[in-house]
């Protein structure tokens, strides 16, 4: 059976496409075929942005706000880093009023659809490999009991060029003759400071230490995840995730339900018996207005948090602030006209 026989019998069966795209290159590991058959078929499109490890924070918030243009829901993941499991079943789940929710989860080979779905099951369900087309066939599998299953589609081969195919990993390592030019086309993509975050090294050095070798080495660290764009250290990590956390969104919910004044006092109240326990070290952002509120969430340091999120508040003036305890901190700016 061809894959498009394949692709529209699973339509018929489910309300969701989710595409899964490289963070490292966002725009060819898309496949606008299929979101096009999502949009004619009536289904539900969301594209899952993996490998978000391998580029910076900034970066993969660019690449959300560009989709957002185009009118389409995206979810930040990093399987490697653990990070986005949570906001991608809520999302799902909101897609659709009645229960259960079937998607089926699509994208080029190689860009992390196995595991995903391991990493949303918390168990080894779905056979990966850093070779692409690992998966051969569709297989339902339950992510969230009665509620959400995902069929697990094979990679999507398309006709695309060398270059394209080197970038989004497609071609077996082993079908590349020419591994100097494959290894140059992912170069062009990395500056001089990100290789050598990476690899410790120039491009000097690093050609030099590994001589004939050299090529294929970049070329296997691009397929297996292990060279992107920007190597997150522990505080960029932490910077993502204080800023992504599910419970920020929850936060800015409650705010649009909130009626009483706008104060950092009042809002501080409002808040306090709202947040759970085991929510620490997050940063909100709700805006109204000429405002923009900031409000940390137990934070373990509260210089170290408002520095974590002082590029929000570039262009505003700090009002008021107000803290409660050690579980709340609300600060209120105020936009600044020249």
């Amino acid at each position: 059976m061809t894959i498009r026989k394949r692709l529209n019998r699973v339509l018929r069966d489910i309300d969701i496409v989710l595409e899964v795209i490289d963070a490292r290159v966002p725009e060819e590991s898309r496949l606008r075929a299929i979101e096009n058959m999502a949009k004619a078929n009536d289904k539900g499109l969301l594209i899952i942005v993996n490998k978000t490890d391998l580029v910076s924070p900034r970066q993969a918030e660019k690449i959300q706000r560009e989709l957002k243009k185009e009118g389409i829901d995206s979810v930040l993941l990093s399987t490697k880093n653990r990070w986005g499991k949570v906001k991608l079943i809520k999302k799902l789940l909101s897609m659709k009023k009645e229960k259960p929710v079937k998607a089926m989860i699509i994208g080029f080979p190689n860009v992390g659809k196995s595991s995903i779905l391991n990493y949303l099951k918390g168990q080894k369900s779905a056979y990966t490999s850093p070779r692409p087309n690992f998966t051969k066939a569709e297989q339902l599998l339950k992510i969230v009991d009665k509620k959400l299953y995902i069929y697990d589609m094979p990679g999507i081969i398309v006709p695309s060029s060398f270059k394209r195919k080197v970038l989004c990993s497609s071609i077996p390592l082993e079908k590349i003759q020419d591994k100097e030019g494959a290894s140059k086309i992912i170069l062009e993509r990395l500056t001089d400071a990100s290789f050598k975050d990476f690899y410790g090294l120039t491009k000097e050095e690093f050609f030099k230490k590994y001589g004939d070798k050299a090529y294929e080495k970049i070329l296997k660290d691009w397929y297996r995840g292990k060279l992107g764009l920007s190597k997150q250290e522990r505080p960029m990590i932490n910077r993502f995730r204080t800023l992504n956390h599910p419970f920020g969104q929850r936060i800015k919910e409650l705010l649009s339900e909130y009626k009483g004044p706008m104060t950092p006092r009042e809002i501080a109240y409002y808040l306090y018996d709202k947040i759970p326990e085991n929510v620490r070290n997050i940063v909100s952002v709700y805006d109204f207005d000429d405002y923009r509120l900031l409000i940390l969430c137990r934070p373990r340091s509260e210089l170290q948090l408002e520095n974590t999120a002082k590029d929000l508040v570039q262009g505003y003036v700090k009002v008021d602030e107000f803290k409660l305890g050690k579980r709340l901190k609300v600060i209120l700016y105020k936009r600044h006209r020249l």
